[in-house]
């Protein structure tokens, strides 16, 4: 089954989602997927956020806090006390570990994230 038709089967609900991310997930030997060597590995990371109602110091603060790149052992060494102390995290089985690998080996990733509450921008490079 390709990946695209796995997909689909997936939305219409054909398909349960870890029997998805199983057969996604298994090794095929055509792969096309570039080879962990090729891969850019990341150093790191801009986070800007705009909290339209929160008040301008806030923003301020904000800004102020996120006006440097942060390295990406530091948002790693972060990513992992929040994986152990949340207890949401833990309940719904989310690794941190796989998260901070992935970010890693992001480089060049943009995620512009836009709500009523807020507008938040990451990028990793």
């Amino acid at each position: 089954m390709e990946r695209l038709e796995l997909l689909e089967s997936l939305r219409d609900a054909d398909l349960e989602t870890l029997d998805a991310y199983r057969m996604l997930n298994q090794p095929e030997e055509t792969s096309k997927l570039p080879i962990r060597g090729t891969l850019k590995r990341a150093h790191f990371i801009k986070l800007s956020m705009d909290l339209p109602k929160e008040s301008k110091k806030v923003n301020l603060f904000f800004r102020t806090l996120f006006a440097l790149p942060l390295p990406i052992s530091i948002v790693n060494l972060f990513l992992r006390i929040a994986g152990k102390r949340s207890r949401h995290l833990t309940e719904e089985n989310i690794d941190m570990k796989l998260i901070c690998r992935l970010i890693r080996y992001a480089k060049g990733l943009r995620v512009d994230i836009e709500s009523d509450d807020a507008t938040i921008c990451i990028r990793i490079f």
